[in-house]
């Protein structure tokens, strides 16, 4: 019995963000980075929702204009053909379930050394339909697929620093401290080619898939923010297929 493992080549996310948040507060100036945390934190919930390259772990995300998110995540998607395949086309079927913990330490508008602390907790659970589409019978497949996954986030902000307890906290209330639920629709677009032979050895397989996110998240339970955000994901990786060429045999064990 011949045995093959793969090894990942080269793998690129690019991850491109577009979001609008509102908050209705007192004093919405002195809240802009918190905005913006709260910001960061939400589109990188909604973009991983649909990101197969994390399934489970601890990640750190290192932004530019705020501090770094830490992350963990347990994600399930497993997808199965709903048919036999017909006139070169297999239709496909998908499932998904996950929970996602997002911490993400605040900067705040005083010269204190403890930064506050946002973070969200989030279940997702969410259905697709899809086609791998043979362009060719061995190697060329061509996979639509459409998404919609349904996410509650529950938000908790901690105020550490002595003056956001004293100056921030009466004023925000329950603005910091929040659950939505969301939609997350996600239309993408896959190109494969599996398992070319280069010999008797060795192949390789290459995949492209674009995916676009649009969250309406607009049933605030407090009614004091409003998440519209819009996201891209665009994954390209080569992999390699080894061919062990070990055999293993099996001797019948006689007793005497």
């Amino acid at each position: 019995m011949n045995r093959s493992f793969s090894l990942t080549l080269y793998s690129i996310t690019s991850l491109l963000f577009a979001s609008s948040v509102s908050a209705q507060t007192q004093d919405p100036q002195s809240l802009e980075a918190l905005s913006a945390s709260i910001r960061d934190a939400g589109n990188i919930t909604i973009a991983l929702n649909a990101d197969d390259d994390f399934a489970a772990g601890r990640y750190r995300f290192k932004n530019t204009d705020s501090p770094d998110a830490d992350m963990d995540i347990f994600r399930l998607a497993p997808e199965f053909p709903l048919a036999e395949k017909f006139s070169h086309i297999e239709p496909l079927l998908e499932l998904s379930a996950s929970y996602l913990n997002i911490s993400q330490d605040v900067p705040i508008p005083f010269p204190s050394t403890d930064a506050d602390n946002l973070q969200f907790d989030v279940w997702s659970f969410g259905a697709g339909l899809g086609a791998r589409i043979f362009l060719s019978e061995e190697y060329v497949r061509l996979i639509p697929r459409m998404r919609i996954v349904y996410s509650r986030f529950e938000s908790s902000y901690d105020f550490r620093s002595p003056e956001t307890r004293a100056e921030l906290q009466p004023i925000l209330g329950e603005a910091v401290d929040f659950d939505f639920t969301a939609w997350t629709y996600a239309p993408s677009l896959e190109l494969e080619i599996a398992q070319v032979p280069f010999n008797d050895f060795l192949s390789f397989s290459f995949s492209s898939r674009a995916d676009y996110l649009y969250t309406d998240s607009d049933r605030v339970f407090n009614r004091q923010k409003s998440f519209d955000s819009e996201a891209s994901i665009w994954r390209n990786a080569v992999y390699l297929d080894f061919l062990t060429g070990i055999e293993f045999y099996a001797t019948p064990l006689t007793l005497r």
